[in-house]
């Protein structure tokens, strides 16, 4: 038999769920590893800008995106999945992007249309 902080006898099973309800206290303290690290992707990505068309699109290649990041390109594999989602919540859209002869993968989407009131 264990004892507690004043000395009374504890089960093996009140060990068990004392030390559940202490690491749920500490994992309720810490935020999630995937959401701390997406927060300032999301700040940066949230500030990108492409290139323009005249067809009223803008794109980016990817990356382009992961040098804004920061993401060595070792690691860009494993998170390309993660900055994909992030860009997607943002309005960007998977495709080929670049001229033609230079193909890449990246992101496009569409700009804002601003209509101008006639003149009279």
């Amino acid at each position: 038999m264990c004892t507690n902080e004043m000395g009374a006898a504890m089960s093996f099973v009140d060990l068990l769920r004392i030390g559940r309800e202490r690491i749920q206290q500490e994992s309720d303290r810490q935020p999630a590893k995937g959401a701390a690290a997406a927060v300032p992707w999301h700040r940066t990505i949230t500030r990108l800008q492409g290139r323009r068309t005249a067809t009223g699109e803008e794109w980016i290649t990817a990356g382009e995106v992961f040098d804004a990041l920061a993401i060595p390109v070792p690691a860009r594999p494993s998170l390309a999945r993660k900055v994909a989602a992030i860009m997607r919540g943002e309005g960007w859209r998977a495709a080929m992007v670049g001229p033609r002869s230079l193909r890449q993968r990246g992101y496009v989407r569409d700009l804002p249309v601003i209509i101008l009131p006639a003149e009279k």
